[in-house]
């Protein structure tokens, strides 16, 4: 169908006019916020159990050599038999404790006979006794990936052991070094589970920056940036310790670089909102550039006495911009055009379009020469009709496309787990080959990892 314009009054039609292509600056890209990946360290409780029972053996807790108290005038010793190690819960603090069989023997110092010099201390005196003795933590992670088990010492006596010979009761010494052998125990459960800890979240950190295959030319790229300390707590008969994972997250055609990231050696506050993953695809310029040439083609304009004739029509991006190309016939070497707009999806209506679309700025002086302000307004509203395209259940298709086998092991050593929810089509850039169509997968995700 042809427009037949009414053209009274114009200036001279230049029969050859070539519109420069537009030269538009290049936009970066928008960044999207981090997305958080739960990583998720669990030591099973009775591993405590027999960390804790190793640390101190039973019979470790004794001294060799008299102690000398009340100015050397008397000396004491003693060895502790315990029971194995039981660890409790109550709420979120761990109890660690054992019963302990003590006993205690006691010296008077006196000098030596004469003519020797010097002090013996012969043995005068002994008693045995027992107690209850435990630790409670509630373990807590620091910003420098240790654990902090917070803990607090705590002894009940059973039978006291007094000396009656002496009228001296060992017990509150014998309780002193059990408390200090406590602290011990304390100190190795606190570096294991730091180990464990930063092992895991290192495992997590490299295993998750592999890019991973989803399908054919489908990838799913994660680009971490930082870790945030969630939580600590007791779970299933389980420490765990549950730290997010702040990451880019995006699905796409393109497979992202081998990973070169270190953790970092500080958790970080970075503010992350749920998981989501971007999934990033392209509708190719050529499928868009194919339907405008077959609505395009073939549309005739009357100019001065003149018919003009689009014979092709493309479209390409450049700038953050879509530029839609033109080539009409009717002069000696035919006319190129250029319009540029914006790309934009309607997930109310699932159509593609590119608004606010108007001639460039080097076009508008062909148009100028063409001396039709009709025809340039005619022309702009035949392409604007043609350049919007029906995409149904884009978001579904999204979807399909990114749940295919998400659920599986990353590497030799983590697991991740992904749950998708709802999807949004946020927005519609250019690129070098077409449409990049980004949309955002609410959801949640995990990874389990083991040191």
């Amino acid at each position: 169908m042809s427009s037949m314009l009414a053209l009274s009054g114009l200036t001279l039609y230049v029969a050859a006019t070539q519109a420069a292509a537009p030269q538009l600056a290049s936009q970066p890209l928008v960044t999207d916020e981090p997305s958080r990946i739960t990583v998720r360290v669990a030591t099973p409780l009775n591993a405590l159990q027999i960390l804790a029972e190793s640390s101190v053996p039973p019979e470790d807790i004794k001294t060799g050599a008299w102690t000398m108290v009340d100015n050397d005038s008397w000396g004491l010793k003693w060895e502790v038999r315990r029971e194995p190690m039981v660890l409790t819960t109550t709420g979120q603090t761990l109890r660690i404790g054992t019963t302990l069989h003590y006993k205690a023997w006691a010296c008077k110092r006196e000098k030596k006979p004469w003519p020797l010099k010097g002090h013996i201390c012969p043995q005068v005196a002994s008693c045995s006794g027992a107690m209850q003795a435990w630790l409670d933590a509630t373990p807590q992670v620091t910003p420098e990936w240790s654990v902090d088990l917070h803990e607090v010492p705590g002894t009940h006596p059973l039978s006291r052991c007094k000396v009656t010979f002496l009228n001296i009761d060992v017990t509150d010494r014998i309780t002193s070094a059990l408390t200090s052998k406590l602290g011990e125990v304390a100190g190795t459960v606190e570096e294991r589970l730091s180990k464990t800890l930063y092992h895991s979240a290192e495992t997590a950190w490299k295993e998750i920056q592999e890019p991973l295959a989803l399908g054919q030319d489908l990838w799913l790229n994660v680009a971490p940036q930082g870790m945030q300390l969630a939580s600590s707590g007791i779970q299933d008969a389980q420490l765990v310790h549950q730290i997010h994972l702040l990451a880019d997250v995006r699905v796409g055609s393109r497979k992202g670089a081998s990973p070169v990231t270190p953790l970092p050696k500080q958790l970080s506050g970075i503010h992350a909102p749920d998981f989501r993953i971007v999934v990033d695809g392209e509708v190719d310029y050529s499928h868009a550039s194919r339907l405008l040439r077959e609505s395009l083609r073939g549309r005739t304009y009357e100019l001065q006495g003149r018919t003009l004739t689009i014979t092709d029509a493309s479209i390409q991006g450049q700038g953050g911009k879509a530029v839609v190309k033109v080539d009409l016939s009717g002069g000696e070497n035919g006319v190129t055009l250029y319009l540029v707009g914006v790309p934009h999806y309607e997930p109310s209506t699932q159509v593609l379009s590119i608004q606010d679309l108007d001639f460039s700025v080097e076009t508008k002086d062909v148009v100028l020469q063409l001396a039709s302000l009709l025809f340039h307004d005619q022309l702009r509203d035949d392409i604007d009709q043609r350049t919007r395209w029906q995409f149904p259940d884009l978001g579904a298709a999204i979807t399909r496309a990114t749940t295919t086998s998400l659920n599986r092991s990353i590497g030799e050593k983590a697991k991740l787990e992904i749950q998708l929810s709802q999807v949004h089509v946020r927005r519609v850039e250019t690129s070098e080959l077409g449409f990049r169509v980004t949309a955002h997968i609410d959801g949640n995700a995990a990874v389990t990892a083991t040191p």
